[in-house]
């Protein structure tokens, strides 16, 4: 289940990653790729951070 956040505020600074898995075998990589989900942010924006501050 997800975690059920008091306000929005909480969310900043959290934005989920997804492990690219497919594509990492795809390319042949060694490591990780990861995809940052910035519209799940609540401003759909890398900037709401900057605004809290």
């Amino acid at each position: 289940m997800a975690e059920v956040l008091n306000s929005v505020v909480e969310s900043i600074g959290r934005t989920p990653l997804v492990r690219l898995e497919r594509l990492t075998a795809q390319a042949g990589v060694k490591g990780e790729i990861l995809a940052k989900l910035e519209y799940l942010n609540p401003g759909f924006s890398k900037k709401d951070r900057a605004a809290l501050g």
